[in-house]
């Protein structure tokens, strides 16, 4: 019969560091334990265990026992895989229809007119593949940036505050929101943000009109290290000026919160 330690090697097989393994195996062998209790098991620092647990928490492994001290304890692991199988079934299905609908044809349109194919699409994953990818984009601009966003993801995008300055090129963020925008994030003046009611589940971030990435958040929040990120890097003016043409078409009612 396989041993808990190989098991848990192959239920982890999605990608998880080694804190987290430990942290969670003592939970999940131990029962309801504190920081300190699990600081002690496992030898990790007590500063670092906080840091560690959260992660579980955000992957939803983990969750947080109302008491004092503060207790934690593992989420049925049959609950936990069940949720990441939805949100990894969810994202698929959304880069599948776009995939089908936009990309595919914009790749075939060009690969028949000519043997040489100078549009290009590229795939990825996670959250670091995005920030990178994010970074690189920046890194490029020459004229102007646009960005399609949630209101999280536009907390998200201040974390690449020192490099959109540093860009010295006109930054223009659409954001969906239902909710007010933070004044703090108003309050910035290295950029313009329109706040739009369509809402947006992605986060559309294009670059002088010439290549442009389109990034499902997984799961859609701030958090900047962890996340299963879905990326298409499109290298294409042609289909980028499409999209946003589209896309606007289809934006009705724009509140405008800040020129």
């Amino acid at each position: 019969m396989m041993e808990i330690a190989e098991a848990l090697k192959v239920f982890f097989s999605f990608g998880i560091n080694k804190y987290e393994y430990h942290v969670y195996k003592t939970l999940l062998l131990g029962g309801k334990l504190t920081s300190l209790q699990i600081s002690n098991t496992t030898g990790i620092p007590y500063g670092k265990v906080y840091e560690v647990i959260n992660g579980l928490v955000n992957f939803g492994l983990a969750c947080r026992i109302p008491s004092k001290p503060t207790m934690f304890e593992v989420i049925s692991p049959r609950k936990s895989i069940d949720l990441l199988k939805e949100r990894k079934l969810e994202a698929l299905k959304e880069v599948d229809k776009v995939v089908n609908e936009i990309i595919q044809p914009a790749y075939e349109s060009v690969h028949v007119e000519s043997t040489q194919v100078k549009d290009k699409v590229f795939l990825s994953n996670g959250r670091s593949s995005s920030n990178i990818e994010i970074g690189i984009a920046i890194e490029s601009a020459k004229e102007e940036i646009r960005i399609y966003c949630s209101l999280k993801s536009l907390v998200r995008m201040m974390w690449f505050k020192e490099q959109l300055v540093t860009a010295k090129v006109e930054i223009n963020i659409f954001v969906s929101s239902k909710e007010k925008i933070p004044d703090e994030l108003l309050k910035i003046d290295w950029c313009t943000i329109t706040k739009i009611r369509k809402e947006i589940k992605n986060l559309y971030f294009f670059v002088d009109n010439k290549h442009g990435l389109f990034i499902r958040p997984m799961p859609d929040d701030d958090s900047y290290v962890r996340g299963n990120d879905f990326i298409i890097k499109i290298k294409s003016e042609s289909f980028i000026t499409d999209f946003e043409i589209m896309f606007n078409h289809n934006v009705k009612n724009k509140k405008e919160v800040k020129e």
